[in-house]
């Protein structure tokens, strides 16, 4: 093996600030001794072939990319991204703040955007929000669009190409406000919060079936210490927007899990 490559998909800060890419690369490529190469997948689906194939020993990978592949291909957890103190986070579905749209019984006939069938906050945890309404999610909009990244749902909505969107809230607020949505370096403050759903599983830092045993302990060791200088918590903030990572447990994503076998059945299991 003549490098190590670590895959991160087009969540977040990464999609916008290489900068903290090239930091983790230099902080991890002197610790293993080796070249590290952080690579950005263009989308969920590019990620989890990433994973898959070995072209990528290690990724950051959002909560329900990793349920699926650590089933299926034995994809290995090894940290969760904490932000606000806690290593779980929220979605909210919205709309613009002078929508015909008032509450949820407005939502039939709409044109929504997604962010991936892969996503929890932007995609899988609003629908249930919606099935735990009673709302037949299948037959509820008129239209329905995948676009790849917060960002551009933020976008799609703003811009009246759609009516409602999903993603992530920022913080643990309890009753969350459109500042709360999503990316930092868009304004929201157009946005109204149509209903919100918490208890999101955070992102994950996995080893890959290629992954080298022998560089896995002190990959996990170089990326928790990240938290402890001014350089490594620069890159924590560029390029995962998180303050650390912390230990977490395949357990924790049961509900994730859920989430996926509801959407893929169609109805609540």
């Amino acid at each position: 093996m003549t490098e190590i490559v670590f895959a991160v998909g087009p969540s977040g800060r990464a999609g916008t600030d290489i900068s903290g890419m090239r930091g983790l690369e230099v902080r991890l490529s002197a610790v293993l001794e080796m070249p590290v190469r952080v690579c950005r997948a263009p989308d969920y689906d590019h990620l989890e072939q990433m994973m898959i194939s070995g072209e990528a020993q290690f990724g950051w990978l959002p909560p329900a990319v990793f349920a699926r592949l650590e089933v299926q291909h034995g994809v290995r957890l090894l940290l969760a991204t904490v932000r606000a103190e806690r290593a779980q986070f929220s979605s909210a579905l919205f709309c613009v703040s002078n929508s015909s749209i008032r509450d949820l019984r407005d939502l039939e006939g709409v044109r929504a955007v997604w962010v991936s069938p892969g996503s929890c906050s932007g995609f899988l945890y609003p629908r249930l929000a919606l099935r735990d309404a009673g709302l037949p999610v299948e037959a509820l909009f008129a239209e329905e669009t995948f676009v790849s990244s917060h960002q551009e749902v933020l976008r799609e909505v703003l811009a009246g190409r759609a009516d409602v969107g999903a993603t992530f809230v920022r913080g643990r607020p309890p009753h969350p406000v459109p500042s709360d949505l999503g990316g930092a370096d868009i304004r929201t403050d157009g946005l109204r919060i149509l209903c919100h759903r918490g208890g999101i599983p955070s992102d994950t830092l996995c080893g890959g079936p290629s992954a080298p045993a022998s560089l896995t302990k002190l990959l996990v060791a170089t990326v928790q210490g990240l938290a402890g200088d001014d350089v490594g918590r620069r890159v924590l903030r560029t390029l995962f927007d998180a303050e650390g990572f912390a230990s977490a447990s395949s357990e924790d994503y049961l509900d994730v899990r859920r989430a996926l076998a509801v959407e893929e059945a169609g109805s609540v299991v």
